[in-house]
């Protein structure tokens, strides 16, 4: 469980965040706002305050930092995002608290902003240290019981991580700097989509990730991709360096059902996108266990040029939906044709997309 320390009279910054819709959502009176990654009884304010110039116009309260510390733990917390306004311009206090919680409670994860973006703007901040607490005591775990099961395995090389802006990492950086993690499956496709275009000859390409629940595009001009210091998860802003990935339609799991449910679901003549677990798709062009219907891969597999559904199985087909007309409702949920790849994978860039071939492959 995760929590927020921050400046007394301003433990709502997570939660009011920019008061804005996603941009997709901005006419969708049905729109639900994902859960927050922090509850509010889990934020706590304490006295302290910096100005934007650097300079300290009231001395931190250790012994606030401290009673903070003990109320967030014993509601549970194990993780916690310290963050407090303009520490971008003086890092004093931040750095002060993480000391104080590291010496109090040794057995708490403590994120500070500073270690991860000093910029303005103390929600995007607060939004990339909450991140970073959350996913810190998960992965780090994670990665240390791998580890040890590959040194049992026989493992006597390194062991090395994705980075998200291409690259690799030791695992003991990966434990310390989990965000740049976060975006590091889609990263190893567009590295390999360079490693093809440098056997090929082909310097400027455009990544197609189909991955289990979305599908990615990166612009790749020169050989190396664009790159952005921002992305984007669940809606939530987090600053890091990562490469400008675009998700521009339904991933290789998403199957057609002939229901109409109330979901984040792209509804198309009584058909809906769904995402199904990854795990259950099997890789492969045939008709997946758990969709009489079949799913995204299976239509882009089979005619991935003309994104047109053909059909070798011969199951039974759903009631009352003939599987042909199903692929087409489905292409209707997804970015239709070469042109809508470039277009929508290029806008924005100034790169003349017609020129630009495009390197489709799954992931999952």
């Amino acid at each position: 469980m995760t929590g927020i320390i921050t400046n007394a009279g301003f433990r709502d910054i997570f939660e009011i965040a920019r008061g804005d819709l996603p941009r997709g959502s901005m006419y969708d009176f049905r729109y639900v706002r994902p859960p927050l990654l922090v509850r509010r009884r889990h934020t706590v304010g304490v006295p302290g305050r910096i100005d934007h110039r650097g300079k300290v116009v009231q001395e931190l309260d250790h012994d606030a930092v401290i009673e903070a510390g003990r109320i967030l733990t014993e509601r549970g917390v194990d993780s916690v995002a310290v963050c407090f306004l303009h520490s971008y311009a003086n890092a004093e206090h931040e750095k002060a608290a993480k000391s104080i919680l590291a010496k109090a409670f040794p057995h708490l994860s403590v994120s500070v902003s500073v270690d991860l973006v000093r910029e303005y703007r103390e929600y995007e901040r607060t939004s990339t240290a909450v991140a970073d607490a959350y996913i810190r005591p998960i992965l780090g775990r994670y990665l240390t019981d791998l580890e040890d099961r590959l040194r049992e395995g026989g493992l006597d090389g390194s062991f090395l991580i994705m980075r998200s802006a291409g690259g690799a990492m030791t695992s003991e950086i990966a434990r310390v700097s989990p965000l740049l993690t976060v975006f590091s499956g889609p990263a190893g496709g567009i590295a390999g989509t360079i490693s093809l275009g440098e056997a090929t000859g082909r310097s400027s390409l455009i990544s197609f990730d189909v991955g289990g629940t979305s599908l990615d595009a990166c612009v790749i001009v020169d050989g190396a991709p664009t790159e952005v210091y921002e992305a984007e998860i669940e809606s939530l802003p987090i600053r890091i360096p990562v490469f400008d990935i675009r998700t521009i339609g339904a991933g290789g799991s998403t199957a057609a059902t002939a229901r109409t449910v109330s979901s984040k679901c792209h509804e198309s003549s009584g058909l809906v996108a769904q995402e199904p677990p990854s795990s259950s798709i099997r890789l492969t062009c045939q008709l997946a266990g758990g969709s009489p219907l079949g799913t995204e891969r299976d239509r882009r597999c089979h005619d991935p040029v003309a994104y047109r559904w053909v059909v070798t199985n011969t199951d039974g087909p759903y009631p009352g939906t003939d599987r042909t007309e199903a692929g087409v409702r489905l292409s209707e949920a997804s970015p239709g044709g070469d042109g809508g790849t470039r277009s929508r994978g290029c806008g924005g860039r100034g790169v003349a997309r017609r020129r630009l071939p495009i390197v489709r492959f799954s992931r999952s």
